[in-house]
């Protein structure tokens, strides 16, 4: 796995982070740093391949959408306090400890840092972003876990499209609703169009 950083937000807290990183998850190196005033926003971005975000992480996740599906607590704004609750089961101890390290990170870099988890697809030369909007730990743990759960699925899908007719540019767009739903967007390589694929 890489970190990406771009921005003086970023750069104040990203030793660290890869350290915490790379001892929860997986060993994870930092590839750039940017620096640029500290007015603008900044970018961090965790990229990896299928493996790399389903090996460490895919049997916690799942273990908390399970355990959140037994508390009906489905809707993430009406249901923090199980997710909490949720979250402090054995077996979703990772996905615990993830979400906050980076809740924790967004905190002390500050309000401009823009968290990005990518799949990477080098045989493509395809990349997936799903950009964080929201920075508590609970939110962090839904949409990490529905993002680490169907990830297999939105690759399977994502390597579809590209050996279709619609074939997507380097650049794909990854939005979870906040029931957990999740759609890919894209614009295709030849005619530029806009595209979407619902993913189950």
């Amino acid at each position: 796995m890489k970190v990406l950083l771009y921005g003086y937000d970023a750069a104040k807290i990203v030793d660290e982070f890869v350290e915490n990183w790379s001892e929860i998850v997986i060993k994870s190196e930092k590839v750039f740093v940017g620096m640029r005033s500290s007015d603008a926003p900044s970018f961090l971005q965790i990229i990896g391949q299928l493996i790399d975000w389903t090996l460490p992480l895919k049997a916690a996740a799942t273990a908390f959408l399970v355990q959140l599906s037994k508390e009906a607590a489905k809707d993430l704004w009406k249901n923090k306090s199980n997710i909490l609750k949720c979250l402090s089961t054995k077996n979703s101890k990772k996905i615990d400890r993830v979400s906050e390290l980076i809740a924790n990170s967004i905190r002390d870099a500050g309000s401009n840092l823009n968290f990005i988890l990518s799949l990477e697809i080098p045989e493509k030369y395809i990349e997936a972003n799903f950009s964080l909007k929201s920075f508590d730990k609970e939110s962090i743990a839904f949409y990490l876990s529905h993002y680490v759960d169907k990830l297999e699925s939105i690759y399977n899908a994502i390597i579809k499209e590209a050996n279709g007719d619609h074939p997507p540019l380097q650049l794909i767009e990854i939005l979870i609703s906040e029931e957990g739903k999740i759609t890919i967007k894209w614009m295709d390589a030849e005619k530029l169009e806009l595209h979407e694929r619902k993913i189950n």
